[in-house]
């Protein structure tokens, strides 16, 4: 376990992507508002894998610091 959380700690998206990722999910949530949560979803199904992941992080309080404590241990 303490590899794996090693490797998402390499992969963990930087504090720009995430600033990006926010913005990205704002206009998703404005987009669904607009024209209704299909469109949303639509629009969320096209997402790369890599942009789908930082999305979900984005979910993840304190993903840096819960990281380094699990390495920690």
């Amino acid at each position: 376990m303490r590899d794996d959380v090693a490797a998402l700690q390499l992969s963990a998206p930087t504090s720009d992507e995430l600033v990006q990722a926010k913005e990205a999910q704002k206009t998703l949530r404005l987009h669904a508002e607009e024209h209704g949560d299909a469109a949303a979803q639509t629009a969320q199904g096209g997402m790369r894998e890599g942009e789908r992941f930082v999305y979900a992080l984005l979910d993840v309080p304190q993903l840096e610091r819960k990281l380094s404590v699990i390495t920690s241990l």
